[in-house]
């Protein structure tokens, strides 16, 4: 038994749920956070990694995993 569910409100479908990761400088954790999210058992998501002037490989990061899984996108801040 899970300690939470998501429970559908309308009859359209499951819940998507949105998962906003600021991000300056990030790039030595992001894959690890990326794959995190990816990996889940509930399959309606979306990342939204919204980048703040990073100088580090960050955008290349989640560009990687944008071509891997179209749920994931990038914004610059």
């Amino acid at each position: 038994m899970s300690i939470f569910s998501i429970s559908d409100t309308e009859s359209s479908g499951p819940t998507l749920i949105s998962v906003v990761i600021p991000a300056r400088n990030a790039a030595s954790t992001l894959d690890a956070t990326l794959w995190s999210v990816r990996h889940q058992t509930y399959a309606h998501w979306e990342v939204i990694v919204v980048d703040d002037g990073s100088s580090d490989a960050t955008v290349d990061v989640v560009t990687r995993h944008q071509g891997e899984d179209a749920r994931i996108r990038c914004v610059k801040g």
